[in-house]
């Protein structure tokens, strides 16, 4: 263990050292890959199981003050906020208040001031922003949370094999609504949930940093000038979509964004300026493909989501709507692969 712990530390060292002199974002992903590898060199069996009780009580406890909007009433100043006045804004009992946010202080996501007050660390304001990836997180918790709880009873009864029908799959089960699909199954706060959470998803993607923007420009003269140019598969929002529009000033009009009904619905609803001018077409991509010959189809987090025989449907349907020159953009491990349609 000596030697490779010595060996993972100097390539530690090697690439915080890089890391200082230039922030590149490979570099700092380095850091923190060799930070779990060296914590995972030392660490025991049993700090791991203690480290899953850990978690296992601090994200309901997170998910708990995020619904009571705890974070956003500590004020971002050095001193924070009394327990107590904290308490009264929440109409809580101070001691309760006191036992859930101490657990967060020994986490390292609040900070304890004193013995009275508590205050933000870098990691606790996110937790109030409405808008940012946290509210993905929450809905997860609660949702999908729910559903892997499920998990024992489901496979006790379908067997231990993967699920293909998405239709008697662990969400229908968790739900007892075994005939419906997830989209069927998603309403009220948890369907506006999921539609903020890919959105916020998609806004904080980088994808300055992964889309192939020099392959649109120098291959858009490739397709028909009636044709599309980029259709967005269960693009919801369209940030991806406006995102490479922006960056390689293609004509909206040649740009389709395609979700189910309930999502292009909002879209429209919102009219939100940015996104004036691109096609807006609710679809189910079990369904043949309507755009055809579009110079590339892209599917952002859809495929793995989906059985092999599913996916098989999916892309099918995007082959046989394919002309020549057209590609499908996939993503693979945070890069896009663009890829020809192939018979079979």
């Amino acid at each position: 263990m000596s030697s490779n712990l010595e060996v993972l530390t100097k390539q530690l060292s090697d690439v915080v050292r890089e890391y200082v002199s230039n922030g590149a974002p490979g570099e700092r992903k380095q850091v923190l890959e060799l930070a779990d590898a060296i914590r995972a060199e030392v660490q025991s069996p049993d700090e791991k199981i203690r480290e899953y009780l850990s978690f296992i009580m601090e994200m309901p406890t997170v998910r708990l003050l995020m619904e009571w909007d705890v974070f956003s009433k500590i004020p971002d100043r050095p001193e924070g906020i009394s327990y107590t006045e904290l308490a009264a804004q929440l109409d809580a009992e101070p001691r309760l208040l006191k036992r859930l946010v101490g657990l967060l202080v020994a986490r390292g996501i609040l900070k304890q001031i004193g013995k009275d007050h508590v205050a933000h660390t870098k990691f606790s304001p996110i937790f109030a922003d409405k808008e940012s990836l946290a509210q993905w997180f929450q809905f997860f918790f609660y949702d999908q949370g729910f559903v892997t709880h499920h998990w024992p009873s489901y496979f006790a009864k379908y067997g231990r094999k993967q699920p293909t029908d998405p239709k008697y799959s662990p969400i229908s089960f968790a739900y007892g609504k075994e005939g419906k699909s997830y989209w069927e199954i998603l309403e009220g706060r948890s369907l506006q949930d999921f539609i903020t959470g890919m959105d916020i998803t998609a806004r904080t993607t980088p994808w300055k940093e992964i889309l192939p923007f020099k392959w649109f420009v120098e291959n858009k003269h490739l397709v028909p000038p009636d044709a599309p140019l980029i259709v967005d598969v269960g693009g919801s929002r369209g940030e991806a979509l406006r995102t490479i529009r922006d960056e390689c000033q293609l004509p909206s009009e040649r740009l389709v964004l395609q979700d189910v009904p309930r999502v292009i619905e909002q879209v429209e609803k919102a009219d939100t300026p940015e996104l004036r001018g691109i096609r807006k077409m609710a679809h189910d991509f079990f369904q043949p493909q309507p755009m055809k010959g579009a110079l590339a189809y892209f599917l952002k987090r859809i495929i793995h989501d989906w059985p092999d025989d599913s996916a098989r449907v999916i892309l099918g349907h995007l082959r046989d709507a394919m002309g020549p020159e057209s590609r499908i953009l996939l993503p693979y491990d945070d890069e896009f692969s663009l890829k020809r349609a192939h018979a079979g």
